[in-house]
């Protein structure tokens, strides 16, 4: 399956190893018409929540921005346009395709959600926060700076695509050796495809068997 249950929401299966390109596996089917894709961020609640799995906003943060988002609608709804908009970006850029566009829009949303962090003294550590001022905007900007890291990485050279039919998902891929995103999936699919065509045309190319004499 591709698919696990969260809140009553239906999410992709975590399988890139980097939550910037599992934002980019909340669409399946990258190489298919868009009536043939399948979306997981139906709305803002599904990005919270997606966000929240991928550790991205933590348990009270996603509580506080889906009341927020009940309250604003339009916010939260032009918030999940350019979450979409960042995923098309991530996937171009991994991929190799619109880089200097896509790569201007994500340095653009990197800084703005670095400006709406600040460091914050936890016990012995010192981490970034994101403030009050980020709003509904947090989950966005939490996987703008993933992007960002991703891109600035030396794992972000190392990206491969599910050459699966109707899915298209990314994942780190270090070794080289991987090839699907599901082995027991999109791999075992591709094999009895393959199986099929085989058989196909070895009964196509298969002498007639001949006609008994009465």
């Amino acid at each position: 399956m591709y698919k696990y249950e969260v809140d009553g929401r239906e999410l992709p299966l975590r399988i890139a190893g980097d939550p910037a390109l599992e934002l980019v596996n909340t669409l399946a089917g990258w190489a298919e018409a868009t009536a043939q894709q399948v979306d997981y961020l139906h709305d803002y609640d599904d990005l919270v929540v997606w966000a929240r799995v991928c550790g991205l906003v933590d348990e009270m943060a996603a509580a506080r921005l889906r009341r927020s988002a009940r309250r604003d609608r339009l916010t939260a709804d032009a918030v999940l346009r350019e979450a979409r908009r960042l995923r098309r970006d991530v996937h171009d850029l991994a991929v190799g395709l619109g880089r200097r566009a896509a790569l201007t829009r994500v340095s653009a949303l990197a800084v703005e959600a670095r400006q709406a962090q600040v460091l914050t003294a936890t016990g012995d550590s010192v981490a970034w926060h994101f403030t009050r001022d980020a709003g509904l905007h947090e989950p966005l900007c939490a996987a703008a700076l993933a992007a960002a890291a991703l891109l600035t990485s030396e794992a972000g050279g190392h990206v491969s695509a599910c050459p699966g039919d109707g899915c298209g998902w990314l994942f780190l891929n270090a070794s080289g050796r991987r090839r699907w995103c599901i082995m027991s999936v999109c791999g075992n699919r591709a094999k009895a495809r393959a199986f099929a065509e085989r058989r196909q045309l070895t009964s196509q190319t298969s002498p007639p068997s001949p006609t008994p004499l009465s």
